[in-house]
């Protein structure tokens, strides 16, 4: 009150702080709402509301945990490009971008490659060998890399306030499921099933969409080689062994013990045949994890 009357502090109405608060927090409340949206999106697709608590008490709820993990490293990336867009660096700006997919894809191309193999044991262990659950996993893990493709896609276009193809990307992939779900109804073995594909379709569409449009902004030259397809190939090559593996340890060491120890070679040699191939340089660890995660990982990365 001192500071109001002197002048040196202004004393705000209760109105004018709504109102401040409404532009602040706007934007972001609407983007919230449509991202629940595209969550609840399957409500409008099922007939029989049966199978609601498989599809979000454990589908999404699994696919959830690596998603959160993998996306930690985000708000990283996020503060750096904030940083390199003030300083109006554009080439540090196209190379944290670069970075950002090469490890989102990576990192969600070996999480959909475990839990479509391991299925099973991954059903078995903590699902009770529910059949659906293993149905699903093996259909829909491609949700997994492709969701935090676009994830990330959104967090660079927040970072230049382009909320617009934020909005528009929502409202693109919202109605895109909705038209795939009804076409894909009735043409697979359950309803089910049928919406999980639709969102891998709908969101795989999304995502060519506003990388296109991403690129475009940017004038990005993406490495399509390094970024997407080695990597794709080196977990296919993962995917081949864990088959193989699980297949031969599961009689003798059991299901829960396979998974995890599958999932820990499965990473290991993931991150041998990245370093063979040479996706990431020492460089690029410590821009992600720092110096760190830099000592770590430098036995993998030259």
């Amino acid at each position: 009150k001192k500071k109001s009357k002197e002048g040196l502090q202004k004393k705000e109405t209760a109105v004018e702080t709504l109102v401040m608060f409404g532009r602040l927090s706007g934007p972001n409340i609407g983007i919230g709402l449509l991202a629940h949206l595209l969550v609840i999106a399957v409500l409008f697709l099922l007939e029989d509301k049966a199978p609601l608590g498989i599809y979000y008490g454990t589908f999404l709820m699994v696919c959830a945990l690596p998603v959160l993990l993998i996306a930690t490293r985000f708000y990283l990336l996020y503060a750096k490009t904030i940083y390199a867009i003030k300083g109006q660096n554009l080439r540090y700006v196209r190379e944290l971008v670069q970075l950002g997919m090469k490890y989102t894809w990576c990192a969600g191309v070996l999480t959909c490659v475990i839990f479509a193999v391991l299925a099973p044991q991954i059903a078995a262990t903590f699902f009770n060998r529910n059949a659906v659950v293993e149905k699903l996993l093996q259909q829909g893990s491609m949700l997994i890399p492709i969701l935090l493709i676009w994830i990330y896609l959104l967090i660079v276009n927040a970072a230049h306030d382009r909320y617009v193809y934020i909005v528009g990307s929502l409202v693109f992939n919202f109605v895109a499921y909705l038209l795939i779900g009804k076409f894909m109804q009735g043409r697979m073995e359950s309803e089910l099933s049928a919406a999980v594909m639709a969102a891998v379709v709908a969101l795989a569409f999304g995502v060519l969409v506003l990388g296109t449009v991403t690129m475009n902004v940017y004038r990005l030259q993406i490495e399509y080689i390094y970024t997407f397809i080695l990597p794709l190939a080196c977990a296919g090559m993962i995917g081949l062994i864990l088959m193989a593996g699980s297949k031969i340890v599961t009689p003798h060491i059991g299901n829960e013990v396979c998974f995890y120890t599958c999932t820990v070679l499965g990473i290991l040699l993931f991150l041998v045949f990245l370093g063979i191939c040479r996706i990431f340089t020492e460089r690029d660890i410590n821009q992600l994890y720092g110096k760190l995660g830099r000592k770590c990982l430098s036995v993998f990365f030259k």
